[in-house]
Formats: structure tokens, C-alpha cells, sequence
């Protein structure tokens, strides 16, 4: 009997510990990555801002997840374009661009499990040297949660190479010529295409 107590006060013991140390973890979360592209703002902007194009880039493809399921709404670039997934593997999400901006990129708001984990996120750009530094980062609130603390701890090694991955493909789609042109009418306005 008398051992019984003792395992349970040391299990006790051990499920405040984790309880304490989970408070005391940072609440938000941060993952940011940067490439340079040969090229200016204004070539790397369509590959961003058309969500369309992320699939052709980034390293969250149908060739990576089989099950992955894509869908698209909203206008075909820019402020209010929506990027839908859902799969076993990769779980639910979905993406909605809230900024765009030629000469700056994109901003985002994304959540995954139906709202369930909301982050923000862009892809901001600034020339350097004859290129353009791209950025891509993502912010995030883990809440009261103490076991969401302790997977915050994780995030940056969990997203940070998928980033560091889409980037690198980001580079070579426009190095290579293959972005997308934007969508211009006659008054060099955005427009979505016909």
C-alpha cells in the first residue's frame, strides 16, 4: 500500500512539473526563412500571389502527399484568393491571401482543422544587390495550452525546411523564366485573367 502512495505522489509530481515548465514555454511561435532570387520584386510577385502557382513550388505537393486534396476559390490572385487542402496525411487547412503587393508580396492568414490552429503568414520581398530577398514567415498564438507549448517548440524544425524547400524551387521557377506573367489589362492594373 505504503508503495502505491509513492508512485502515485511521484506521478503527481511529474504531471505538475510538466504542467509548470508547459505555462512557463512561449504562448506565440515564429518560423521565418530568406533566399535571394536573380530577378526583380515584381517577377517573383505572380508565383506568390497567384495561389495557383504554389503546388508548382512549394513542398507541399500531391507528389509528397498522394491522398492530398486542392481546391481553390475566390478571385485567381491577389487580396481574397483561398487555397484549400485536405488529406490523411497532411491533415485540413486552408489559406487566404489578405495583402498583396508587387513591389512588397503577400500576406496571409491560414488556419488548419477548421479554424482549429490560425496562424498569419507571408512572403515578403525586398531588392537586394540586382535580386530580390525573399522571406517567408509564419506567426503563430499556441493559446493556454501547455502541451501547444511544448509542440511550439518544434514548430521551427518542423516548418522551417519545408520553407527553406519551397524557396529554393521558388528561385528556380523564376531564374528559369517559368513564372507566370501577372494578369495586366490596358491601364497596367491588375486584373484577373479572362
Amino acid at each position: 500500500m505504503r508503495t502505491l502512495k509513492w508512485i502515485a505522489l511521484g506521478v503527481g509530481l511529474v504531471v505538475v512539473v510538466f504542467l509548470l515548465v508547459g505555462f512557463s514555454l512561449p504562448r506565440k511561435f515564429h518560423v521565418e526563412r530568406s533566399v535571394v532570387i536573380d530577378a526583380p520584386p515584381a517577377q517573383v510577385h505572380p508565383a506568390v500571389n497567384r495561389l495557383k502557382e504554389w503546388p508548382t513550388w512549394t513542398a507541399w505537393t500531391v507528389e509528397r502527399f498522394p491522398d492530398m486534396k486542392v481546391s481553390f476559390a475566390g478571385p485567381e490572385e491577389g487580396v481574397g484568393a483561398r487555397y484549400e487542402w485536405e488529406g490523411e496525411s497532411i491533415g485540413q487547412g486552408e489559406l487566404e491571401i489578405k495583402t498583396s503587393d508587387p513591389a512588397k508580396g503577400v500576406t496571409y492568414e491560414m488556419a488548419f482543422n477548421h479554424g482549429a490552429m490560425p496562424s498569419t503568414g507571408g512572403l515578403t520581398c525586398a531588392s537586394e544587390g540586382r535580386g530580390t530577398k525573399v522571406t517567408w514567415y509564419a506567426n503563430g498564438d499556441l493559446g493556454f495550452s501547455p502541451i501547444g507549448r511544448f509542440f511550439g517548440l518544434s514548430m521551427d524544425s518542423m516548418m522551417g525546411p519545408d520553407f527553406q524547400t519551397g524557396l529554393s524551387n521558388l528561385k528556380k521557377k523564376v531564374e528559369s523564366g517559368n513564372a507566370s506573367p501577372p494578369n495586366r489589362d490596358n491601364s497596367g492594373v491588375l486584373s484577373p485573367p479572362a
